[in-house]
């Protein structure tokens, strides 16, 4: 149930913030709008799962990216007490 819960937040943070005015994104908002419910409904869920993973990736690689930092500034800092 938390699993969903993340995907659902993840995805829908990430395809909004993707489809807004300037951004990449913005030209598929656009032309969604416009299209009939019966092709809406599948494609919004393809979507959804699509940048579900992209949303995941990109908080999992900014986590990644600042457990790099932080274990370079505390092996410096043991370099510099041990001297």
């Amino acid at each position: 149930m938390i699993e969903i819960s993340f995907i659902l937040a993840f995805s829908v943070l990430f395809l909004h913030v993707c489809t807004w005015e300037g951004m990449i994104f913005e030209f598929v908002s656009n032309k969604l709008y416009n299209l009939s419910d019966k092709i809406k409904k599948p494609l919004y869920e393809w979507i959804l799962e699509l940048f579900a993973a992209g949303g995941i990736n990109t908080v999992l690689i900014y986590l990644i990216s600042s457990n790099r930092e932080l274990t370079k500034e505390l092996k410096d800092e043991n370099e510099s007490a041990g001297r």
